[in-house]
């Protein structure tokens, strides 16, 4: 299975913004599961952008150290 196309600066910070919001949101603070958590942020990321990208490649990429805050 060939990697996956690298990730643009738009889809860091994308990625970056859709952490936040779903990080930041008062309503639901910690009473989420990380399950939940990273679907809220998936779900933000698409709602953000046109292209698509799965639930495991976001956690993995924030899981990098050089993602652009």
């Amino acid at each position: 299975m060939p990697n996956a196309a690298p990730w643009s600066h738009e889809e860091d910070i994308r990625l970056c913004r859709a952490y936040t919001n779903i990080s930041e949101d008062d309503c639901i603070s910690t009473d989420q599961d990380v399950t939940h958590f990273w679907d809220r942020i998936h779900q933000t990321y698409t709602q953000l952008g046109e292209d698509y990208k799965k639930n495991k490649g976001l956690q993995s990429r924030w899981s990098l150290p050089d993602v652009a805050l």
